[in-house]
């Protein structure tokens, strides 16, 4: 069975309505999973304790939580998850009719693999970003390019990992970026195969975190090269400032760039090192 893992965030319009409008084709034959948050005021306790928002009947459960951020949402489900094919999933999204049949022959033709990322477009149909042309191996460097949206798995291969998405990054999170990129490269280091498919799967708005140049964003970015790449962060960031420079340099000089990375980099390691 294939299950989309859907992290969503109640609204008085109920956005979860919407995707399930935009999707009814997709969405058919598949099992959809929601994990939904529920908003309070900010200082208000939030609960731990989860219950049915939806009648759990047929293939579409929705678990509403009384508490915030992404990747506590992604590890919600992927305790709850009961697909053995399984693919984050996002309200704003629009998938392709043959979805299912897409994700099937994938891992069908790939037996090898773990973890499986697409590619995804605009609403005109143009790839969101520069994506490999032919089915390639991702390593600890390409992944850092997948989106959390483009990713599909084999369930048991993260159960028998103990995969998990570390609460520290995600939107809601101390690091509020840099989820997936953190998630595939534990997978990585966990031996598991992570491939991409030059296959189009969905249609996003075009937005994204990584064109970000912001001093919270590029914190962030250094945490997560940290989190990654421990110490060796550090000379990275330099790497990264550079390589980096003609997206940003209209908006930062390259010593602020560098600044915020070393800082988040720096904030992140001086917390997990004994000296």
């Amino acid at each position: 069975m294939i299950e989309l893992l859907l992290s969503s965030l109640r609204t008085p319009e109920r956005a979860l309505n919407r995707f399930l409008e935009r999707n009814d084709d997709p969405l058919r034959g598949l099992a959809l999973l929601v994990v939904e948050q529920i908003p309070d005021r900010q200082d208000a306790p939030l609960s731990e304790e989860g219950s049915s928002s939806a009648p759990q009947t047929g293939r579409l459960r929705v678990l509403s939580y009384r508490e915030r951020g992404l990747s506590l949402s992604r590890n919600r489900a992927l305790d709850n998850a009961s697909g053995d094919i399984c693919l984050l999933s996002d309200d704003d999204v629009r998938y392709r009719p043959d979805l299912a049949d897409i994700l099937s022959r994938a891992f069908e033709e790939n037996p090898e693999a773990d973890i499986i990322t697409f590619q995804a477009t605009d609403p005109d149909g143009r790839p969101l970003k520069n994506y490999p042309r032919r089915a390639t191996r991702l390593n600890i460097l390409s992944a850092s390019r997948v989106s959390s949206i483009e990713i599909a798995f084999r369930h048991s291969s993260v159960l028998k990992s103990d995969l998990r998405f570390d609460t520290l990054f995600g939107l809601g999170a101390k690091y509020p970026i840099g989820e997936e990129y953190v998630f595939v490269t534990d997978a990585l280091k966990r031996g598991l195969t992570v491939i991409h498919l030059p296959i189009p799967i969905l249609t996003h708005p075009l937005e994204s975190s990584g064109r970000k140049h912001d001093a919270k964003t590029t914190f962030a970015r250094g945490a997560m090269l940290a989190r990654v790449f421990g110490w060796a962060a550090l000379p990275l960031d330099l790497v990264f400032a550079l390589k980096k420079l003609p997206l940003y340099r209209k908006d930062r000089p390259f010593m602020s760039y560098l600044s915020s990375l070393w800082s988040g980099s720096w904030d992140y390691l001086k917390k997990r090192t004994s000296f």
